[in-house]
C-alpha cells in the first residue's frame, strides 16, 4: 500500500489542551477535544476541517530573544502585577511553576512586583533567565519531582525546584518519561482513592444517619415505657377491690394506697372482661412495658456505641 504520513499534534494550553491527529494533507482526522462555532469562533477543531495553529499570543520567546528584553516587557505592562504573573504573561512556552522559581530566586524568596525590582533584583533576574536560555537551548534539563510531606507528589520540571524551601522535598529522577509516570501514576491513585473515600464517607454518613433516627426513635419508644408502674399500681388496686367492681364497668374511682394520702384515682375498664380480667390485662400491659424498656435500652446503647465508631471513622476519613 501506499505510505502516509500522520501527525499528532500536542497542544499544551493549559485548559485549551488538546490532541489532534492530521493527515498528510494537514486535515483533522479527530482530536480529544473537538471544538465547534459554539465553543469558539476563531478557531474549530472538527473532523474533515484543515488545521490551524493556535492564535499566536504575542509573547516573547526566551529562546529567540534577549533577556534584558524581558525585563523591559515587565516594564510595560499595563498594571502591575506579582512578578511570576508577569513572567507568565510576556514569556512564551514557560509554565507558573517555572515563574515562581525565577520569582524566588530572583528575590531570595520575597514577593516581587513586575514593575517595583531593586536593580539588584533585576540583575539577578537577568542571570537566571539566562541560566534558563542556555538549559533550555542546549537541552540540558534534567529530570525533578516534588514531594510533599504527605508523599504526594506536587509539581515536576526539568531543572531543580527551590521555591518549595522545607515544606516538600526535591527528588531528581531517572529519566523524563519516570517523571512523569510517576507524577501522574501517583496522582492518578491519589485521584481513585480520593473518590473510594468519598463513596465511603457517603454510605457512612446515610449509617450514621439512620442510626441517629433509629436512636431517636427508640428514646420516644422508652419515654412511653416510663409510665409501666402505674399499670402495675392499676391491677392491684383492681385486685384490691374486686368485691366492689362487675363486668360492664368502663371506670371506677379506686383509692390509691400506695399514696399516704389515699387519693382517688380513676381506672380505665373494659366493661367486655371481668374486674379479674381486667387486673390481668394491667399486668400484661406492664410486663411488656417492663420488657421492652429492657430491650431498648440495649438497643439505644448498642446503636450509640455504633454511631460513636461511626463518627472516629468519619472524623479520620476527613483528615485523610
Amino acid at each position: 500500500g501506499d505510505s502516509v504520513r500522520l501527525t499528532l499534534v500536542s497542544e499544551i494550553m493549559g485548559r485549551y489542551s488538546n490532541i489532534i491527529f492530521v493527515d498528510g494533507e494537514g486535515k483533522i482526522i479527530d482530536a480529544l477535544k473537538r471544538v465547534d462555532a459554539e465553543m469558539s469562533s476563531e478557531r474549530l477543531v472538527l473532523p474533515g476541517m484543515a488545521y490551524q495553529l493556535p492564535p499566536p499570543q504575542n509573547k516573547l520567546c526566551l529562546l529567540e530573544t534577549e533577556p534584558s528584553r524581558v525585563i523591559g516587557a515587565l516594564k510595560s505592562l499595563p498594571k502591575n502585577v506579582e512578578l511570576s504573573k508577569g513572567l507568565l504573561s510576556v514569556l512564551q512556552g514557560v509554565s507558573p511553576v517555572v515563574c515562581r522559581e525565577l520569582q524566588h530566586r530572583a528575590g531570595h524568596g520575597a514577593d516581587l512586583s513586575a514593575k517595583e525590582m531593586t536593580g539588584e533584583q533585576e540583575e539577578r533576574l537577568l542571570f537566571f533567565l539566562k541560566r534558563l536560555k542556555e538549559t533550555v537551548g542546549n537541552v540540558q534539563g534534567r529530570p525533578f519531582l516534588v514531594v510533599g510531606p504527605d508523599q504526594k507528589p506536587r509539581d515536576f520540571s526539568f531543572f531543580r525546584m527551590e521555591q518549595y524551601g522545607s515544606s516538600a522535598v526535591v527528588r531528581e529522577a531517572g529519566s523524563f518519561s519516570g517523571l512523569l509516570d510517576s507524577f501522574y501514576g501517583e496522582r492518578d491513585r491519589i485521584d481513585r482513592m480520593r473518590v473510594k473515600e468519598q463513596d465511603l464517607l457517603r454510605v457512612l454518613t446515610t449509617v450514621s444517619g439512620r442510626l441517629s433516627r433509629k436512636i431517636n426513635a427508640q428514646r420516644g419508644e422508652l419515654a412511653q415505657c416510663a409510665d409501666r408502674d402505674a399499670l402495675r399500681v392499676a391491677g392491684d388496686l383492681i385486685n384490691a377491690n374486686l368485691y366492689r367492681l362487675e363486668r360492664g364497668m368502663t371506670s371506677a374511682q379506686l383509692e390509691n394506697f400506695y399514696d399516704e394520702s389515699l387519693p382517688a384515682v380513676r381506672i380505665r375498664l373494659d366493661p367486655l372482661l371481668t374486674p379479674s380480667q381486667n387486673a390481668q390485662k394491667y399486668y400484661k400491659e406492664y410486663r411488656k412495658a417492663r420488657t421492652a424498656e429492657e430491650k431498648l435500652t440495649g438497643q439505644i446503647e448498642q446503636a450509640r456505641q455504633e454511631l460513636a465508631y461511626l463518627d472516629t471513622v468519619l472524623e479520620e476519613l476527613s483528615r485523610a
